[in-house]
């Protein structure tokens, strides 16, 4: 059956879905925006400035810590987006915005800082008096460009160095007055590049990663030095390690530094700064939770008792730190956590909740989350999760299989919006991280190249095998739901083991391994882009057989399960032909097929509403087949 989907989520699964047992969390209370974020601590430490989201735009409030007062410094406009704030002193507050996207929300930087350009920057005191313009040169960004923060002089109280575009696109460094909004002009760019570089202490301002470079590194963040920048570098051979190291990469040299830090147990994604400039004061990665190692080991010591105030069950993100050392910032998530503020005081080693994100997600509603290590046929150990249901029903549970995507990725011990869904409706929601996932280091993730349908599916299985047996997952009861890899992992999974599933649910899946790895080449005409997939997929002129062996589509004809597929119309890193296809053939050969594509979204960063709308579509097609699990009493 075919449909073309409207953003109206479909409420019905939700209600079908949450029947048989003690009523969950709408599925639209997962889709609310946070109230909050980008949350920034005052120099003091006794002031809180965050991003909330009201109606279609975007305002500041201040929060008194000592009282918890709330003022609001910056009020909302219609569709415009706080893209980032800062303090600039204990009384001004710099705000960076822009025009909201097609969905009404901000599509500006994370609580990690000023990272994205906005095109309108102004200063404000705390109480929302003076508020000023900050257009160095009476230059307005227009499409070219915006502005930003390239240095926040934090040994001057009052001026800022920003970044701004010209008429023409050309980059200008100006140093400017967060009173008065003056400006003195310091450099320009030698031409109308808007990539221009700019000397002195502006740091890296934008940064095109060369998909045919020899170097494979992440960009982690800007370096002391105008033209460097902190990456994250994988291993180019063994004498490199098994795990990413962090090095500096110098831009005008196009080199590359010795590490600057240890090697860890697992990749490292982020790096933590000194407050006020650009020094490495640590690392982060994800282990189970999202963690940092720190230089200083006092702060070192006081961030794993920060950690340990929730039993080292959260993620903790530092964010900013008071002068004095003594208050610390903190982004805290976890599984029955979706996000939270909270200062910790270094002196007394407590921790204060500062603000919660998202308050119409209490934990006591929320599924709880375990850690799930099983052994491979081959003898080799897997780290997955499983998610069980509120109030904690006595097994065996119906079981969803929810692959990541990828496959390089990695599933963590964190909320997770579509596993929350799913188990707050009575299932046991199993994601493993098999073979090819990333986060554990390079062996680990090319042990899945070439294994499409092989190793990184026989790992899926087997977590499922040993589920069951122990009692934990209904054998009968049983579905298959992924997107993008994650997809193929499902769809594949229902042509290889065609009676362990009751159902399959594929988003944005690949059903042809050929027709994909050829249409990248095609289509987006990197070769670097086309060695990866040929190397880590298969070469369709080498590995064709292959390929074929591993592709759901060859296997419509003999195909058991019902089979849901949910794809974009406009999705470039998967192609809605993949969902076509496959429909078409399972339709052809009489077998239980449903596609539904939504007209408007792509690969990732649905609209809220059309995610919404899928999500209800899969918790209904999922309850249809294999029922929830009872409450407990």
């Amino acid at each position: 059956m075919y449909g073309r989907a409207s953003s109206v989520g479909l409420l019905l699964g939700a209600l079908l879905a949450g029947a048989a047992h003690a009523t969950p969390l709408p599925i639209d209370a997962f889709f609310v925006p946070p109230v909050s974020r980008g949350a920034q601590l005052s120099p003091s430490g006794h002031f809180l400035a965050l991003i909330e989201h009201v109606g279609q735009g975007d305002r500041v409030a201040v929060i008194d810590l000592s009282d918890h007062s709330r003022t609001i410094a910056v009020a909302a406009r219609d569709h415009r987006a706080i893209e980032w704030i800062r303090w600039k002193g204990d009384d001004r507050l710099l705000a960076s915005s822009a025009a909201a996207d097609r969905s009404g929300e901000s599509t500006g930087a994370d609580d990690r800082g000023s990272d994205r350009i906005g095109d309108e920057l102004t200063a404000v005191d705390r109480n929302g008096d003076r508020a000023t313009p900050l257009a160095p040169g009476g230059v307005k960004p227009d499409r070219n460009g915006g502005m930003r923060i390239a240095d926040p002089l934090s040994q001057d109280p009052v001026h800022v160095l920003v970044t701004a575009s010209d008429d023409h696109g050309a980059q200008s460094l100006w140093k400017v007055d967060v009173r008065s909004g003056s400006a003195e002009f310091v450099k320009r760019g030698e031409n109308s590049n808007p990539d221009d570089r700019l000397p002195g202490s502006a740091m890296v301002v934008r940064y095109d990663h060369k998909s045919d470079s020899a170097d494979d590194f992440d960009l982690l963040g800007p370096a002391p030095g105008g033209h460097m920048a902190y990456v994250a570098l994988a291993p180019r051979s063994p004498a490199d390690g098994d795990t990413t190291t962090v090095r500096v990469y110098d831009f005008d040299h196009r080199s590359l530094s010795a590490p600057v830090w240890p090697a860890l147990k697992y990749d490292v994604s982020d790096v933590v700064y000194h407050e006020g400039d650009l020094a490495l004061a640590g690392v982060c990665y994800t282990a189970d939770t999202y963690t940092c190692d720190l230089k200083d080991p006092a702060l070192q010591a006081d961030y794993r008792v920060a950690a340990g105030a929730f039993a080292d069950n959260c993620s903790l993100t530092p964010l900013s730190m008071s002068n004095d050392g003594r208050y610390w910032l903190f982004g805290v998530s976890g599984p029955t956590e979706p996000g939270a503020y909270y200062v910790f005081d270094r002196h007394t080693k407590t921790m204060t909740l500062a603000a919660n994100r998202q308050p119409g997600l209490p934990s006591a509603k929320l599924a709880v989350m375990e850690r799930f290590v099983y052994i491979a046929r081959d003898g080799t150990p897997i780290p997955g999760y499983l998610t069980r249901p509120p109030g904690n029903p006595k097994g065996p549970l119906p079981l969803i299989v929810m692959p990541h995507g990828g496959p390089e990725a990695r599933d963590s011990f964190s909320f997770d919006t579509w596993g929350q869904i799913l188990a707050t409706r009575g299932y046991l929601v199993f994601q493993p991280n098999f073979r090819g996932s990333s986060g554990y280091g390079r062996h680990f993730a090319e042990a899945g190249y070439g294994q499409w349908g092989g190793r990184m599916q026989d790992d899926l299985t087997d977590g499922v095998l040993q589920l069951t047996k122990g009692g934990r997952a209904d054998a009968k009861r049983i579905c298959i739901f992924g997107a993008s890899y994650g997809g193929y992992a499902a769809l594949y999974g229902g042509a290889q083991t065609p009676g362990l599933y009751k159902c399959v649910a594929s988003f944005a899946g690949v059903s042809d391994l050929a027709s994909l790895v050829g249409w990248e080449h095609a289509t987006k005409g990197h070769e670097a882009r086309f060695r990866y997939a040929s190397h880590a997929i298969g070469d369709p002129s080498k590995d064709r057989a292959k390929l074929a062996a591993a592709s759901p589509i060859k296997f419509a004809a003999r195909y058991q399960p019902p089979v849901l597929l949910i794809h974009g119309a406009k999705d470039e890193s998967v192609p809605v032909r993949q969902s076509e296809s496959m429909a078409k053939a399972l339709k052809q050969a009489g077998k239980d097929v449903r596609l539904v594509v939504f007209d408007d979204e792509g690969h990732t960063d649905w609209t809220p509403p059309d995610e919404e709308s899928a999500l209800t579509q899969v918790a209904t097609f999922i309850s249809s087949h294999i029922a929830p699990a009872a409450p407990a009493s």
